[in-house]
């Protein structure tokens, strides 16, 4: 989420926390789930990872379930609980073989403790890996299913067929598959199937210190995702830098791939240097370049960093690019705040801050040929409608047929999480459309 980084969010003055405080006591069970999904066997094919043999099914879904038990105690600050389930998976984990299939999604919600919401809840519950470039990295996947809206009712253009597309979200900066706890429930009900994926890097997805961290290595990611764990035609969908990757994606995959790109406050750049025509970029552009320089020194550098990732900070960071300051729960929050405490977070960190700034949007958008949805909020303080990047995609309907804009008043930065309804109203009618187009 660019909101993380762009521009660099006010420091707070850096709080001791307790020891004997819920946040410290999960980071070491943090770790221990990591190194449980790292110790996991698997056996690749050229479309992924697949069990080795049907026996370990049953218990590769109990320890599916135990990770996400424990990823949802961590979220609801419960050190206990975590525990119990960290310890459940790496038993689950001796035993079963892991793949990408799951045996019993609705049994392994059911062992989600108390305190994490329905949606986050239903993400949580259908994780699973892939491998990438030697990477693990981290995925759910959640079935069309019956659950409100036109999914409940079979209205929806794509509900029952076969050649529906998949949907695919793509989360920015700092953020995970979980910023989407109110999108996929959402496009899974209305008769879709949806994948969101951790970009390499970010989320619980690993973050290997021999990768360069920029736009053209995520697109390549994601093509690669596409190729061999969806495997069928998709509508990519994006946040900020998420929405970039997902639209460089989506410039190299083959046309027939891509049904539809869905766009939500799509960055610029990876960083503020790619979008220096704003005055705004410009007057702040020495601000960046000495932080730039701060960060190769690495004790400045984590020092940076450790107060960027303090949870005062990221949630004022949150209410700043948010309008309803209702949606900047504990849950979020620590949504974001989690993976920062991953071995390796600091790399990708500096890396983003300091890379190249890679593609534009109007260097991608010639070499896209599917429908466009733009998603804005009114009020988004980093890509705002009057900067270049706003600007660029509020003429485009004008000059690109199948090209739809729909502004959201009293939307931030992340419309999606936001006001959540807002942006059903607009993504799903937009889905069936494409389905109706057929």
């Amino acid at each position: 989420m660019a909101s993380l980084i762009s521009p660099l969010p006010p420091l707070h003055p850096l709080s001791s926390t307790p020891r004997d405080s819920p946040l410290c006591a999960t980071r070491p069970l943090r770790l221990q789930f990591a190194r449980c999904r790292q110790s996991q066997r698997v056996v690749r094919s050229s479309h992924g990872e697949r069990p080795a043999e049907a026996s370990g099914r049953q218990g590769e879904s109990q320890q599916r379930a135990f990770a996400a038990a424990g990823t949802a105690a961590l979220i609801g600050g419960d050190p206990q609980a975590a525990a119990d389930a960290a310890a459940a998976a790496a038993r689950a984990g001796d035993s079963a073989l892991s793949g990408l299939d799951s045996a019993d999604p609705a049994a392994d919600s059911a062992r989600l403790p108390a305190g994490v919401s329905a949606d986050l809840s239903a993400i949580l519950s259908s994780q699973r890996r892939w491998t990438w470039r030697g990477a693990s990295i981290n995925y759910c996947d959640l079935p069309p299913r019956a659950g409100g809206g036109a999914g409940e009712r079979g209205e929806g253009a794509w509900w029952g067929r076969e050649d529906a597309p998949a949907v695919v979200l793509v989360h920015g900066f700092g953020a995970s598959i979980g910023h989407w706890r109110r999108t996929a429930p959402a496009v899974a009900a209305a008769g879709q199937r949806v994948f969101a994926v951790d970009l390499l890097g970010l989320g619980a997805s690993e973050k290997p210190s021999n990768i360069e961290y920029t736009i053209d290595t995520w697109a390549e990611m994601l093509q690669a995702f596409v190729s061999e764990v969806v495997r069928c035609r998709v509508v990519l969908v994006g946040n900020s830098i998420g929405s970039l990757v997902a639209l460089a994606a989506a410039a190299a995959l083959p046309e027939e791939v891509v049904a539809g790109v869905v766009l939500v406050n799509c960055a610029g750049g990876l960083n503020n240097k790619a979008i220096q025509d704003d005055w705004r970029i410009r007057l702040a552009l020495p601000v960046f370049l000495l932080i730039d320089c701060l960060l190769s020194f690495p004790p400045l550098a984590t020092a940076i960093f450790n107060r960027v990732k303090t949870r005062d900070n990221v949630a004022s960071v949150l209410r700043a690019v948010y309008c309803n300051h209702e949606a900047v729960d504990d849950e979020l929050v620590q949504l974001i705040c989690a993976p920062a405490d991953d071995p390796g977070a600091l790399q990708v960190f500096i890396a983003v801050l300091t890379g190249p700034p890679g593609p534009r949007p109007e260097q991608l958008m010639p070499r896209i040929a599917a429908p466009l949805l733009l998603l804005w909020g009114e009020q988004d303080p980093f890509t705002p409608l009057d900067g270049p990047v706003g600007r660029f995609f509020s003429l485009l309907p004008q000059q690109r047929p199948r090209t739809t804009l729909v502004t959201l008043p009293h939307c931030g930065h992340c419309p999606h999480d936001d006001q959540p309804l807002a942006v059903h109203q607009a993504l799903l009618p937009w889905l069936a459309q494409l389905g109706g187009e057929e």
